[in-house]
């Protein structure tokens, strides 16, 4: 089985540059598989080849074969491994020109940490699954550094000192040549800040908050007035991975600047700042979700909401889960919000309302308990004008149901 894959770990930001690169790969007619997670609404998202998820037939004949050949009940895969076993077989089986894989915890460890790929990328590094990957900076990029291979290029978009000297470090010996956003690839200044036309918008103008307008001077050549449709400062740095790696996985492709331009454009991301509009009882409601779930998603977001709209009121929509780092996620999110609601996703892994409340009462007088999303998203609506924003985060589990029961 041989697939030519590009592999992205990190804290923060892989999904969006798995997508920014799926759609520059494929838009410039390359047959391209994705494999990310999780899923929002269907198990399948995890898998697709182009435009295609994976087929509910395709899906059910590879996890038949993967049984078949479990047959030592003593080995137990996990739901993580046979998923990649899953989207790798696929992915050679339909002789995909490339994958992208974005690695599921960590790196060194994880389950798609089993080809040789032509490049690597890691977003950033920050604290997250402190229980498996460690409990300091150090040791969660030890980790994240598993993914580097010997004489494969790295990219990357971390800048903290602590982290950024464990991935030089580990590049050293494994003799992988490093791009650094901001020292061999440069955002140009002036687009490090969102384009000024979208700043201070009001909610009931956002459908002119679409793209992000930045220069890009990278390893082989620079490209004016690239733009992005994803919001928030840091989907500039992912754009920038993308645009990095697809750089670096040249001669093997051949795409045009224009394609590049084109591809970055068109990509599209749920669940990640995501912008809704709905009129309800004769309100036209502005809603965002978006998947922030650790203190370095929810500050990006936070700055985000800060730098990118003005609205009357924020309605806070907050479900979390047990193993983050919740005082830091309700201390970025909380100070936005004229109201918060807590609730909790359908998933054991939800921590309990009444635990965040105690946390978000340092920061707001106004907090209601709904124990189901689809209730916290009734509440939302009753509180909100047609100036206000509803904001509903602090899981991709809480943002997959709210999808649905909208």
């Amino acid at each position: 089985m041989c697939i030519r894959d590009s592999h992205i770990g990190g804290t923060n930001g892989k999904g969006s540059t798995g997508a920014f690169l799926f759609y520059i790969l494929k838009g410039a007619g390359y047959k391209v598989g994705l494999y990310t997670s999780p899923h929002l609404i269907d198990f399948r998202e995890r898998i697709r080849i182009n435009n295609r998820l994976i087929s509910k037939k395709e899906l059910i004949k590879q996890v038949s074969f993967l049984k078949s050949l479990i047959t030592d009940h003593r080995f137990q895969p996990t739901f993580f491994e046979i998923t990649t076993a899953i989207a790798l077989k696929y992915f050679a089986e339909q002789r995909v020109d490339f994958a992208i894989l974005e690695v599921g915890m960590g790196g060194r460890l994880d389950a798609t940490n089993v080809t040789m790929p032509l490049v690597s990328v890691i977003t950033n590094v920050d604290f997250e699954h402190t229980e498996h990957l460690g409990r300091s900076l150090r040791k969660i990029a030890y980790e994240k550094c598993g993914i580097i291979k010997r004489g494969i290029p790295v990219v990357t978009a971390e800048n903290k000192e602590e982290t950024l000297r464990v991935i030089e470090g580990t590049c050293r010996k494994r003799k992988a040549r490093l791009y650094r956003i901001g020292e061999e690839i440069r955002i140009d200044p002036r687009s490090s800040i969102l384009d000024p036309c979208l700043i201070q918008h009001p909610a009931s103008s956002i459908q002119h908050l679409r793209n992000q307008k930045f220069n890009y001077q990278g390893i082989y050549d620079r490209y004016e007035n690239l733009k992005i449709s994803l919001l928030g400062k840091h989907q500039l740095l992912n754009a920038a991975c993308a645009i990095g790696a697809i750089e670096l996985l040249q001669p093997k492709v051949k795409i045009s600047k224009e394609e590049i331009r084109r591809g970055l454009v068109k990509t599209t991301w749920p669940g990640r700042l995501e912008i809704k509009r709905y009129t309800i009882h004769d309100k036209r409601l502005t809603v965002i979700l978006d998947g922030a779930h650790n203190v370095a998603g929810a500050e990006a977001l936070k700055k985000a909401i800060r730098d990118s709209f003005s609205y009357k009121k924020l309605i806070l929509v907050l479900g979390i889960l047990k193993e983050k780092d919740i005082k830091g996620i309700v201390a970025q999110l909380a100070p936005l919000a004229s109201r918060i609601i807590i609730t909790r996703p359908q998933t054991p892994r939800a921590v309990e309302p009444e635990e965040i409340v105690e946390i978000a009462k340092e920061y707001s007088g106004s907090i209601v308990i709904k124990e189901k999303v689809s209730q916290a998203i009734r509440q939302a609506i009753s509180y909100a004008e047609s100036k206000d924003i509803i904001l509903i985060t602090g899981s991709l589990y809480t943002v997959s149901e709210a999808i649905k029961a909208i």
